[in-house]
């Protein structure tokens, strides 16, 4: 077996059962941002048409405003985006490792990532941290079951697990921003005072 595995079927039943907890949270919290997301969507798109209306008109101030609005819906979507990117690796770590019935020594990773989620979604996305704080609770429990099987020595928390799941982090807001490009018109607010002017 790979260097890089630990075998859990000599672990307890529970472990397994407790992945696949960990694995219907982060389906339930993938539902909840899709829903956020359809959301916030739909009332970009609204302002996006009242924006062109009103730059039409010529209003100059609230143009400004309804631009502001919408650069603070996209920065949530932002974010939004970047934790769907990430739970859904994650859904597929922890599905592979159920299948293969070993687990990787990066599993505390897992964790952290989870863990600098949890600390985002305060700020942006209240009602999601009591996800967050259940998922990370659920698969401390796993490690905590391993050890308890003497199978976790190599499990242990290190600054490397911080430091990569910072990094994994950093790399889904790379994706999360070139999906949020491509899903609708961007919107430029020297463009659009450049637009009102030409029209004033």
């Amino acid at each position: 077996m790979d260097q890089g595995l630990i075998d859990i079927f000599k672990g307890r039943r529970n472990i397994r059962d407790k992945l696949s907890v960990a694995n219907i949270r982060i389906k339930q919290l993938l539902a909840k941002i899709d829903h956020q997301l359809h959301i916030l969507e739909d009332r970009e798109k609204i302002l996006f048409d009242k924006l062109v209306s009103v730059m039409e008109s010529g209003d100059k101030i609230r143009a400004n405003i309804i631009a502001s609005e919408i650069a603070q819906i996209r920065d949530i979507k932002k974010h939004l985006l970047a934790f769907h990117v990430v739970l859904e690796n994650l859904s597929l770590r922890i599905e592979n490792i159920l299948f293969l019935g070993s687990i990787t020594k990066d599993f505390p990773q897992i964790i952290e990532l989870v863990r600098e989620l949890r600390n985002i979604s305060r700020s942006i996305a209240p009602s999601m941290e009591y996800g967050f704080i259940s998922l990370e609770e659920t698969l401390r429990d796993v490690v905590n079951d391993l050890r308890e099987n003497n199978i976790a020595s190599s499990l242990e928390y290190s600054p490397s697990a911080s430091a990569e799941a910072k990094k994994i982090l950093e790399e889904a807001y790379v994706v999360a921003e070139e999906r949020l490009r491509n899903s609708f018109p961007s919107l430029d607010k020297k463009d659009s005072e450049k637009s009102i002017q030409s029209k004033t």
